[in-house]
């Protein structure tokens, strides 16, 4: 019988929760209430967190969940802009590989059968720092690969980077283009929307919900803008959040307007993020994701490195029979 016990924790035992994720090497920001609760009630989600306690009810392990209902039953995935909602694990007290391995497997096995039992539909993508994760698959999840690029800001240089990219970035210069730390939620959303509406999809969030998550988390967000220098115009703009301890931060939105594509500020405001992130003493950018082809061809050309991490997801029968009626015709669910 496991020695572990996993459930959702209770609004007031975030704290406990939030020691366990700062003493952790493979947590992240997104780990943290603070961004979770902040991003939860800007755009009306139900943020729950199934934690996992030893037999001496010390924390153990856990991951975020963002729970929803489809089709009158239960689901969950992670909170809207959050790349991952990662399973943690605690350090294994053991030395012995073997024990360590067991340490990691008792304690997702503990997960997995506790959101099988909770949720119709459930899927957790964890970061690249989770690389065993067949206790889900032992227990029939589905798995899939996600992709991102992390750089090296100790090591980057211009020099490193493909010589397009570098002709494109230099063009930018000579047109004119600068890089400003603006604190404008506005025009830093007008932009982003452009971005999508060029893509034919919506923002995953509205003007609103992306004015209240920066104002919570003001201090965890620089808005990086390429403007025109002589109009200051904003053409493009990076959206960075900066993980805790000033190790990493994130590339977690970013957009131009495609009325000036041939000034290249896409690319000239993406190496101005990487400047500005080692001028303040980060270590790494994970530019989060690198799945869709041109967006991927993108990123790889500032010579970073490719990191696989993977997502599980589980789904009840009757809810992939009711999903798969839903495909055939979706008016019968209106």
């Amino acid at each position: 019988m496991s020695q572990y016990i996993t459930r959702f924790i209770r609004k007031d035992e975030y704290d406990k929760w939030d020691r366990f994720v700062s003493g952790l090497p493979s947590a992240s920001i997104f780990d943290e209430t603070k961004w979770l609760t902040t991003v939860s009630d800007a755009v009306g989600g139900s943020l729950r967190i199934a934690a996992v306690f030893n037999e001496n009810s010390e924390l153990s392990g856990g991951v975020t969940l963002n729970v929803s209902r489809r089709f009158g039953m239960p689901v969950s995935a992670r909170i809207p802009l959050s790349p991952t909602n990662s399973c943690l694990i605690s350090p294994s007290l053991s030395n012995f590989p073997a024990k360590v391995t067991s340490h990691v497997l008792e304690v997702t096995e503990s997960i997995s059968h506790f959101l099988r039992s909770n949720f119709d539909f459930v899927v957790v993508t964890n970061n690249y720092h989770i690389a065993d994760i067949r206790s889900f698959m032992w227990q029939g999840w589905r798995t899939s690969v996600q992709y991102t690029y992390h750089i090296d800001l100790e090591s980057v240089e211009i020099a490193k980077v493909t010589p397009a990219r570098r002709n494109h970035i230099q063009k930018a210069a000579k047109a004119g283009i600068v890089i400003k730390e603006i604190d404008d939620p506005n025009n830093a959303y007008e932009v982003l929307e452009k971005t999508f509406q060029k893509k034919g999809v919506l923002p995953p969030i509205t003007r609103p919900q992306f004015a209240k998550i920066y104002a919570g988390l003001q201090n965890d967000i620089t808005l990086l803008f390429a403007v025109d220098g002589k109009t200051e115009k904003p053409i493009a703009v990076s959206v960075i959040l900066k993980g805790f301890n000033r190790s990493i931060a994130y590339s977690l939105m970013a957009g131009f307007d495609s009325d000036y594509k041939r000034t290249d500020a896409s690319s000239f405001v993406k190496w101005g993020e990487i400047e500005y992130l080692k001028t303040e003493g980060f270590k790494k950018l994970d530019l989060v994701g690198a799945e869709e082809k041109s967006v991927a061809a993108f990123k790889a050309d500032f010579s970073g490195t490719l990191i696989p991490y993977y997502q599980v997801f589980n789904a009840s029968t009757r809810y992939r029979i009711l999903n798969r009626l839903a495909m055939m015709n979706p008016f019968w669910f209106w």
